[in-house]
């Protein structure tokens, strides 16, 4: 009766550890970037953060590139986020690239759902 004991409560602990491990919200790792990458992470708990007033993490008003750079935008908050007019679901990671110099300003709608001035400006040289 013992063994039978021990082995229900060794299967219970794994179930537990099981159910613990699959309930667990999955972590996107930083992006691994090239040296003509420029990354940037949304962390969890941004939009919980933003919602209640507090400090979170907010886009750069400007962003320098060099012409061919491409900006990783990785979101690893449980909400849509929007970069540019590119949507980036929890846990997605998007790139745009910037083949030619120039400014590209973007403002306003769905630009940056996480800009301090809902503005930014890319300068590209």
């Amino acid at each position: 009766m013992r063994r039978s004991t021990l082995a229900t409560w060794l299967c219970f602990a794994g179930l537990l550890l099981l159910l613990a491990t699959a309930c667990t919200p999955a972590r996107v790792a930083a992006p691994v970037t090239s040296p003509n990458e420029i990354a940037f992470v949304i962390p969890s708990g941004t939009e919980a953060a933003l919602a209640r007033g507090e400090a979170a993490f907010h886009f750069p008003d400007e962003v320098h590139l060099q012409a061919g750079q491409t900006v990783v935008v990785t979101n690893q908050d449980y909400a849509m986020h929007y970069f540019f007019d590119i949507p980036i679901a929890p846990g997605e990671m998007i790139r745009k690239t910037f083949p030619r110099s120039g400014g590209f300003v973007y403002q306003g709608g769905l630009s940056c759902s996480i800009s301090r001035s809902n503005t930014i400006k890319v300068f590209v040289d």
